[in-house]
């Protein structure tokens, strides 16, 4: 998948190499335009979340129909064995997985606006129902000043809406779909998780930050973390699988410079 870039590159653009490879592949880098924002909505506008996510799945109809026709997300494209569905700062593609793909996992979660997670705590109940940790669907976040809610994709993935309190909108309101802004947190599980945290902050400038209610370690910012986990590890704060590495090609900015990089998984596809 290409982004436009300007042409004007640094050091760090189309850097091909290796980073952590028990767990990252091929880097490719850009000079984005986004600007720098505060708020979720205008940092989905400038593409500070990811700005693509490219995952697999063994249940590519279901899946097509979960993310267009509950989460009500606008079909970008679609083909035989792929689709993709887009938010304001997002487009998430999922791939029909090979017959020799295993099982697979993903974690990441879609950020909110501040003041709609009670309207979107009873949107889902309608059609995606929160996954419940201690009695509760809405868990606080100290570290982050959020709020989240877990909840299932057609493939038992498990999603979240994360918001941060202190990017309310002036007055809440109800909630819809065009509240979904973009992808803010992906997990990524593998092994020697601290060598790979490390490499990240050395190659993309995404430093190390407070880990939220997961277990494991995170790089990047608000608009965009990383979540780091070993493999096998119990991770969730609520019900989940132990952590599974599964394939996946991410678009997000680095930490510094204004550069747009793609990250992959050493099993996924070669980046074009």
């Amino acid at each position: 998948m290409s982004w436009n870039t300007n042409a004007q590159h640094t050091r760090r653009g189309f850097l091909r190499t290796a980073v952590a490879l028990p767990v990252l592949g091929k880097l490719a880098g850009g000079v984005a335009e986004a600007e720098s924002g505060s708020s979720p909505a205008s940092a989905a506008r400038e593409g500070r979340g990811f700005r693509a996510l490219r995952l697999r799945t063994h249940r590519l109809d279901e899946q097509r129909r979960f993310y267009n026709e509950v989460l009500e997300l606008p079909l970008k494209e679609e083909a035989a064995d792929s689709f993709t569905v887009v938010t304001p700062g997002t487009e998430l593609t999922f791939s029909r997985a090979g017959a020799g793909q295993g099982r697979l996992f993903y974690h990441f979660a879609f950020a909110i606006p501040g003041d709609r997670l009670e309207p979107a705590r009873r949107w889902l109940n309608t059609s995606a129902p929160p996954v419940r940790a201690g009695g509760r669907d809405v868990l606080h976040v100290p570290s982050w000043d959020a709020d989240s809610i877990y909840f299932h994709d057609a493939e038992d993935n498990l999603l979240e809406f994360l918001a941060r309190r202190n990017d309310a909108a002036p007055a809440a309101g109800s909630f819809s779909p065009r509240d979904i802004l973009c992808v803010s947190e992906l997990a990524i599980a593998g092994k020697d998780m601290e060598a790979t945290a490390a490499d990240l902050e050395a190659d993309l400038g995404l430093a190390r930050r407070p880990p939220g209610l997961e277990r494991g370690l995170a790089v990047g910012d608000a608009h965009r973390t990383l979540l780091l986990i070993e493999e096998g590890s119990v991770w969730s704060p609520v019900p989940a699988p132990e952590a599974l590495a599964s394939p996946v090609v991410a678009t997000l900015m680095g930490g510094d410079e204004g550069v747009l990089f793609t990250i992959a998984t050493v099993d996924h596809e070669p980046l074009s």
